[in-house]
């Protein structure tokens, strides 16, 4: 038979296990426990990392729409006063015409002998209608002043009067002026981030 020994009893043997494994159980939860609280806290650190960044981020890009409104902005304007200088040349170039003819008109009519009574202007056209007492000079003085208008002046009517007087009422087309500005589309500017 085998002798009692007390210390290797087999209950205690188990407590002492089951001691053991409890106490291994528990320093392997405290520590994973710590691992994880670790673990937590180096995301929350990176978290507020990013979360930073990020606001950074979204001022950045909120400086950049900005910057490219403000651009877009700027360009349209550039193009409106763009179109609003050619409209005043264009402008300025159909009265620099009309003055020039207006001038030359008057040194025709002290020249030939002409006596204009109307002028008139609409859309596409221009009418002339006056008198001479030298009816043989009318096609010479109607040749120069469509080369000085640059467009053919055309005979509509011509008739005699009294006292040798004779009417003629002259005609040519006559370029309207330039209307409103036009508003083209400006041209997009893509936002780059």
């Amino acid at each position: 038979m085998r002798a009692l020994n007390l210390l290797q009893y087999p209950s205690l043997s188990r407590q002492q296990k089951r001691r053991h494994q409890s106490w291994t159980s528990l320093a392997g939860l405290a520590l994973g426990a710590g691992l994880a609280w670790v673990a937590l806290l180096g995301l929350g650190v990176q978290t507020l990392r990013m979360q930073e960044e990020l606001q950074v981020l979204q001022a950045r890009w909120v400086v950049q729409t900005q910057q490219t409104k403000a651009a877009q902005h700027r360009q349209l304007q550039v193009h409106q006063h763009f179109a609003h200088w050619q409209q005043w040349q264009r402008i300025q170039q159909h009265q620099r015409a009309w003055v020039d003819w207006h001038e030359s008109l008057q040194d025709e009519a002290q020249a030939s002998g002409l006596r204009l009574e109307r002028m008139q202007a609409e859309a596409l056209k221009i009418e002339l209608q006056g008198t001479t007492h030298r009816a043989q000079a009318l096609p010479e003085s109607r040749q120069r002043l469509s080369d000085s208008l640059q467009q053919p002046l055309h005979l509509v009517s011509m008739t005699s009067g009294v006292q040798g007087t004779t009417s003629f009422v002259w005609q040519a087309p006559w370029p309207a002026a330039p209307s409103d500005v036009t508003h083209a589309p400006a041209p997009a500017v893509v936002a780059r981030p």
